[in-house]
């Protein structure tokens, strides 16, 4: 096992995720044995879910221990019920939650390089028969990492039988979980019931093939991983071409990866991913959201977005005398006795102050004395892509569209100078 340590640097901070539980009462014995020839921190972190009665107790053995070995202990209390029912997830669901953002909160406070978690091989195929039934592609077969991020699990080679073994060996103390022989939640049911049953009619050595498994399944996400390095995940768009060009493999593994990046990905299928690999390579143009993130394809596009947001938000921008950058370009303003630019508005024929800004309910533009056009209409006339409307800025005054811009000018009647003259450059130029 020491290789399992070698990760640990000196002067590396650990935090030690410690419920008393056999698992992680011989997770930190067996740090504390490695920090015997190594210099680096040692803490302790502990979350009183607030479920069970024996809660107290646990909490009680945890400070014991800390206080036997010296360590520092960061103890948290949390009302895991009340959170269960606040996020609508289940009391697993939501204790995991609550540890991971408390956990968290602490590696930006104190700096700790990794948080040692006594996860090992027993749970890892209970994580791969789970993700089994839900459907789970090849990165969810795969199993845990031994490290992913600043998780870091040493125990994950070893089966729960010889960690028992180790501690009964060594004499640890340890508290019982109780919880875990409840076979109302799946992970015990197939603990208890399902795993062993499968050993029984299938093959003693079931948990061994399943781990080789997981391993040849890692290796080939790690292959699919350096392929992915050269997509940045956190991108607002992509080349259409380059997409179509990937293999479906690709390609689906790039758009969890883009889910991922956004916290976005819980409970998307394959099915839906497929659906919008079919329409970038079927399609000039369209929508698809998946959770909750808008996929809006526009010919040589594919925009990423919050749903509820729009392609890109032109924030209202009064223009001034001079060059104005704006989305897409650059407007230059000046004065003039005669019309010169791209467009001229006599100085009479506005109101308030000229602005670029996005499209609003109810915008129109004039096309002639006595035509005016809603803009929705103008771009459905167009066949101007609904994803691409957010993105077209419009110069206006306080009551009217006068521009297009890169479309269509408004109808100005004609009217003595002075003129305000607008030329505009886009960034292509």
């Amino acid at each position: 096992m020491q290789n399992q340590f070698d990760l640990i640097r000196p002067g590396d901070k650990v935090l030690v995720a410690f419920s008393g539980g056999v698992d992680s009462v011989v997770l930190l014995d067996m740090l504390l044995e490695h920090r015997r020839s190594l210099d680096f921190t040692l803490d302790l972190f502990h979350l009183n879910h607030g479920i069970r009665q024996e809660s107290v107790a646990e909490e009680a053995f945890v400070i014991s221990v800390a206080q036997e070995h010296q360590l520092v202990l960061h103890l948290k209390r949390a009302d895991v019920p009340a959170e269960a029912e606040r996020r609508r997830v289940g009391i697993e669901e939501a204790a995991r939650l609550v540890r991971y953002e408390l956990i968290e909160e602490l590696i930006d406070q104190e700096g700790y390089d990794y948080v040692a978690l006594a996860h090992h091989q027993d749970d890892n195929i209970e994580t791969f028969f789970l993700n089994l039934f839900r459907g789970s592609g090849p990165r969810g077969l795969s199993g845990m990492a031994m490290i992913e991020g600043y998780k870091y699990r040493p125990l994950l080679s070893m089966s729960k039988a010889s960690i028992t073994d180790y501690a009964r060996a060594k004499g640890l103390e340890h508290v019982q979980d109780m919880t875990n022989f409840d076979t109302r939640y799946k992970r015990n049911r197939l603990r208890q019931e399902v795993i062993p049953y499968l050993k029984e009619v299938a093959d003693p050595a079931l948990s061994d093939h399943i781990t080789t498994t997981m391993r040849l399944l890692a290796q080939d996400e790690a292959y699919f991983d350096e392929l992915l390095q050269a997509f940045d995940f956190a991108s607002s768009e992509y080349e259409t071409e380059t997409l179509r060009a990937l293999a479906p493999a690709v390609f689906s593994r790039l758009i969890r990866a883009i889910l991922r990046q956004r916290n976005d990905l819980k409970d998307i299928s394959a099915a839906q991913i497929e659906l919008l690999d079919r329409l970038i390579r079927q399609s000039d143009a369209g929508e698809l959201i998946l959770g909750d993130t808008r996929f809006s394809l526009e010919q040589t596009k594919l925009f990423v977005r919050d749903k509820d947001e729009p392609l890109v938000d032109i924030e209202t921008m009064e223009l001034i005398e001079g060059s104005n950058r704006i989305p897409g370009g650059t407007i230059e303003l000046f004065y003039s006795e005669e019309p010169a630019g791209d467009l001229a508005i006599p100085v009479t024929s506005f109101q308030g102050k000229l602005r670029i800004r996005s499209r609003r309910t109810g915008d129109r533009i004039s096309l002639s004395p006595t035509v005016t056009k809603y803009l929705k209409n103008y771009f459905i006339d167009e066949k101007i892509s609904r994803s691409k409307r957010d993105r077209i800025p419009l110069l206006t005054d306080d009551h009217r569209v006068f521009w297009i811009l890169g479309y269509r000018k408004a109808y100005l009647p004609k009217k003595p100078a002075p003129f305000i003259c607008l030329r505009f450059t886009t960034n292509d130029n």
